[in-house]
């Protein structure tokens, strides 16, 4: 983890490496562990639009509701970036 409390699940989930987010959630990583900012891994891969990465983070457990330090969510996140697939994908999980 740097100093910004970014780890390579970070990284990998910016960048939609499903393959290597897959590995990391099978070797441990954390996948609600949040950065300076309050932001999970969840948070980069719904701002970024990567459906595969999102879906691998839900299913290893992910918090899909919990708010950063600014008061926003992964869902509003994929909202504003419009990222429909994301965003209709993450309000299965949201009442």
């Amino acid at each position: 983890m740097t100093n910004k409390g970014v780890t390579p699940l970070f990284v990998a989930c910016e960048l939609g490496w499903s393959k290597v987010v897959s590995v990391l959630i099978e070797g441990g990583a954390q996948v609600n562990i949040a950065n300076h900012a309050g932001s999970t891994p969840l948070f980069l891969a719904s701002k970024k639009g990567h459906l595969g990465v999102v879906t691998a983070l839900v299913e290893a457990g992910a918090c899909v509701d919990m708010p950063n330090d600014s008061g926003e969510t992964p869902l509003r996140l994929a909202q504003r970036y419009k990222h429909k697939d994301v965003a209709d994908y993450l309000g299965l999980f949201v009442q």
